[in-house]
C-alpha cells in the first residue's frame, strides 16, 4: 500500500522515499538544494501519519531536523518537493542551515551574515549602489533580489532642513518592499516593518515615496543612509528589469505644484468660456426659433388680413368645419370661396392652399390690390386693403413677408 502511495506521489512530481534504519544519532537531517527559485516542501510520515513538515515559497534551499531516539527502529515515508539535490543524514546535533551562505557565521543555530548579505541563511547577496540613478538585472522565475541604494545624509536634506522624497520606477511591474536603514544598520537584521517605507508593485509610472516619518537625523553629516529594495519576480518566466531612482528637489516639487495650479486655472477659465459660448448659442437658437414662429404667425396673419370680411350666404356651409356660415365672422379667399374666419386661420397654419379648389394663397396674383406709399421718416412700405394697413420693412417684398418658411412638412389635417 505504501509503495502504491509513493508511486502515485512520484507520478505527480513529488519524490517519495522510504527509509528504514535504526537510529544512531539524535536527529535525521533532510535538505533540498535547487538552482532555480521554487516552492519547496518536506514531509515526514511514520505509520502513515505525518509527524513533521515544512514548506517555503520561492526559495533555493529547504531543510528539516527530525528528532530521533537512539537505538529505536524507524520506517519513515519522506515526501520531497521538488525532486532535486536531496541529502538525508543522521546528525548528533542541530547546526545552521547549509553552514550559512556568503561567509555567514553560525551562532546559536542562527546565521549571522556579513555586512551586505541577507536571509535566514545569508543566501541573498545585497547589491550595493553608490552615485547611480539606475540598475538593470535579469531575474529568474520566483527569484528575490536585494539592492541597497546609498545616499549621504547631506543629500537627503535640502536647505530648508526638509527631506527630499525618493522617486523610483521599474521598466516592468515587479513586487517590491523598500526599507530605510540608518547609518551602520545592515539588511540582515533590520528588514523589519518599522523600517518599511513602501510595500507594493513598482511600475513604469514613477512612484514618489515620502520617508520623513521614518527618518532620524544622524550626528555625522557624511554618514550614509541606505534604501534597501527587496524585489521579487512572481512570474514563472525570466524577467528583465531596469530600476530608475532619484531624490526629488523640493523646489522642483513646488514648481510642479505651481504648474499644476496654473494649468488648473487655465482649464477652468477655458471651461467657463465654453459654457458661456454654448449658453449664448442656445439662447440664440431659442430666440431665433421664437422669431421664426412669430414671423410664421405674422405671415399667417398677413394672409388672413388680406382676405376681406364678407357677409355669409344663407343656407351655405363652411367647407372646413361643415357648419352653417350664418351668424359667424366669415372671410372670402382670393379664389372667391367663403369660410369661417377661425376655420380659415387654422387651415392656413397647416397649408397655404384653398381647401376647396386647392389654389395657393401665396401667389401675388391672388393678393388684392394694395396701396403703396413711402414714409420718408421710417423708410417703410404701407400696405392697405379695405381700410386695413400692414407695415412691412422695405428690405423684403410682399412675397417674402407672406411666405417665410416651407410648409412641406405640414400635411392638411382636414382632408
Amino acid at each position: 500500500m505504501k509503495m502504491l502511495l509513493c508511486l502515485f506521489l512520484y507520478a505527480i512530481f513529488i519524490n517519495c522515499l522510504i527509509k528504514e534504519f535504526q537510529a544512531s544519532q539524535n536527529y535525521l537531517f533532510i535538505e533540498i538544494f535547487s538552482d532555480e527559485w521554487l516552492d519547496m516542501k518536506i514531509e515526514v510520515a511514520e505509520n502513515q501519519v505525518i509527524m513533521s513538515q515544512i514548506a517555503q515559497e520561492s526559495t533555493q534551499y529547504l531543510s528539516m531536523y527530525y528528532k530521533l531516539k537512539i537505538g529505536q527502529q524507524y520506517k519513515l515515508d519522506i515526501f520531497l518537493f521538488p525532486e532535486s539535490n536531496v541529502t538525508i543524514q543522521e546528525l548528533p546535533y542541530k547546526n545552521c542551515p547549509n553552514n550559512c551562505s556568503n561567509q555567514g557565521i553560525c551562532q546559536n543555530l542562527q546565521c549571522h551574515c556579513q555586512t551586505m548579505a541577507a536571509g535566514d541563511r545569508c543566501q541573498f547577496e545585497v547589491v550595493q549602489l553608490y552615485n547611480r540613478t539606475q540598475y538593470s538585472e535579469s531575474l529568474k522565475p520566483h527569484q528575490t533580489l536585494t539592492i541597497a541604494v546609498f545616499y549621504q545624509q547631506s543629500q537627503l536634506i535640502d536647505d530648508q532642513n526638509q527631506t527630499r522624497n525618493f522617486q523610483i520606477q521599474s521598466s516592468s511591474s515587479i513586487d517590491s518592499k523598500i526599507y530605510l536603514l540608518q547609518p551602520f544598520e545592515y539588511p540582515q537584521s533590520n528588514l523589519i516593518n518599522s523600517k518599511l517605507i513602501y510595500d507594493g508593485q513598482l511600475t513604469s509610472i514613477p512612484q514618489e515615496i515620502d520617508y520623513s516619518f521614518n527618518f532620524q537625523r544622524y550626528h555625522i553629516e557624511v554618514s550614509y543612509f541606505s534604501f534597501v529594495l527587496v524585489l521579487k519576480n512572481m512570474n514563472s518566466y525570466k524577467q528583465d528589469i531596469v530600476i530608475k531612482y532619484q531624490l526629488l528637489d523640493n523646489d522642483q516639487k513646488f514648481q510642479d505644484f505651481i504648474l499644476v495650479a496654473i494649468l488648473s486655472v487655465i482649464s477652468f477659465i477655458i471651461l467657463l468660456i465654453i459654457i458661456y459660448i454654448v449658453r449664448r448659442r442656445c439662447q440664440y437658437l431659442s430666440q431665433s426659433k421664437i422669431i421664426e414662429n412669430q414671423q410664421e404667425d405674422c405671415s399667417d396673419n398677413i394672409i388672413i388680413q388680406l382676405m376681406p370680411i364678407v357677409n355669409p350666404v344663407k343656407d351655405q356651409d363652411c367647407i372646413i368645419c361643415l357648419d352653417p356660415l350664418d351668424n359667424r365672422l366669415c372671410r372670402q379667399t382670393p379664389c372667391k370661396h367663403i369660410m369661417h374666419d377661425n376655420c380659415l386661420k387654422q387651415w392656413i397654419q397647416k397649408q397655404l392652399t384653398c381647401p376647396l379648389c386647392r389654389e395657393t394663397f401665396n401667389d401675388v396674383e391672388y393678393i388684392p390690390k394694395i396701396f403703396k406709399s413711402r414714409n420718408q421718416t421710417s423708410n417703410t412700405l404701407i400696405l392697405s386693403n379695405q381700410g386695413q394697413s400692414i407695415v412691412q420693412s422695405e428690405r423684403n417684398s410682399v412675397r417674402s413677408m407672406i411666405i417665410t418658411r416651407t410648409r412641406q412638412s405640414r400635411l392638411a389635417v382636414f382632408q
